[in-house]
């Protein structure tokens, strides 16, 4: 399975040589920052890390409370996300077609209320 971290040297505390490598996760910071309704957090970009075991962990720049999820999960989510927008433009539609609907009956009950006699 392909990694999406680096390699990392590891050095010898006395000599600073390098004895060895290992995996550092893959870490990126957002250019966007968070929104004022996020508190103590608000105008920090927030550090996205893949680990191992499929997780996405992300927290707050200049903070050390990380949320995890799985990226299953994501994918699970944005698919639900997905269906609820093709849901509600239906919904819409619908809802646009019942308006004019009604809107043509009030119009003709007012014509027809006009022109009885």
């Amino acid at each position: 399975m392909k990694s999406f971290s680096h390699k990392r040297p590891t050095r010898d505390p006395f000599t600073n040589a390098i004895t060895g490598y290992k995996l550092a996760p893959a870490i990126r910071i957002t250019r966007g920052i968070l929104s004022l309704s996020h508190g103590p957090d608000k105008n920090k970009p927030l550090v996205v890390s893949l680990k191992d075991g499929d997780l996405i962990e992300i927290r707050p720049a200049k903070t050390q409370r990380p949320k995890s999820i799985s990226v299953f999960d994501v994918y699970d989510y944005i698919i639900r996300l997905e269906a609820g927008m093709v849901e509600r433009q239906k919904r819409e539609e619908k809802k646009a077609k019942k308006d004019e609907r009604l809107a043509r009956q009030r119009q003709e009950r007012a014509e027809k209320r006009l022109f009885k006699k």
